[in-house]
């Protein structure tokens, strides 16, 4: 828990740095160089690497190429989009944490909904998953959330992330394996269960490869956010 604020402070505390420093050299302030508009890492790859490295996960760690790149895109690219997820998490993360804590689960599942859905409540798939934890209707049926005319749980802050918070710890108790558990959140069990048995391992990086595309960077993805 205070790993991960250390690590959102700063990462706030970059972001605001290099935006001064554009606004300094558009003033023409003479006493700050000007930012070189190429500019794309506000820390070096061996600071990244290095707290990557030191950060605490439940999921066995990888610096690969999808993990380096969103974090290259939450700490460049998209800063604006990072401050408004920081923004969002302030509000959403406390009633997670409080349904995480209630089910005994680790609050770095907290991050998940940026993955999901960027933290919008009332985010809606082509494929019909609907919000912050984007549940399908079968799903969320089996958890218990009301889908009708009237009403939807899967967009209620409360009741969807209880709904979720179940699920993960069903999937969680059935692998044994927080890899494995939230790829079968992201591709259901069954895909799980079958790249389980072609890659004759429980190992989650050895079962990976085996896994629906889409799946194989969602690991890396969760990492990247629990960088934040």
């Amino acid at each position: 828990m205070n790993s991960n604020r250390t690590h959102s402070s700063w990462l706030i505390a970059g972001i605001w740095a290099l935006t001064l420093s554009v606004s300094w050299a558009a003033n023409g302030d003479p006493t700050t160089p000007a930012v070189d508009e190429k500019q794309e890492y506000i820390y070096s790859e061996s600071e990244v690497k290095a707290r990557f490295k030191a950060m605490p996960s439940i999921v066995s760690k990888r610096y690969n190429s999808t993990t380096r790149h969103k974090i290259k895109a939450y700490m460049d690219s998209q800063r604006s989009v990072t401050e408004q997820l920081l923004g969002k998490g302030s509000m959403f993360f406390p009633i997670i944490e409080q349904y995480l804590k209630a089910y005994d689960l680790p609050l770095d599942l907290r991050v998940l909904p940026i993955i999901e859905t960027r933290l919008d409540p009332t985010a809606i798939s082509h494929a019909g998953a609907t919000g912050l934890w984007q549940f399908m209707e079968g799903t969320a049926a089996e958890f218990g959330l009301t889908m009708d005319h009237r009403l939807d749980e899967r967009i209620d802050i409360h009741r969807s992330t209880e709904a979720a918070v179940q699920y993960l710890a069903k999937l969680y108790s059935k692998y044994e394996d927080w890899g494995l558990a939230l790829a079968a959140y992201n591709c259901g069990p069954g895909y799980v269960n079958r790249a389980i048995r072609r890659a004759g391992s429980r190992d989650y990086w050895k079962v990976a490869q085996y896994l629906p595309r889409e799946t194989q960077k969602y690991v890396p993805k969760f990492l990247a956010a629990t960088y934040l």
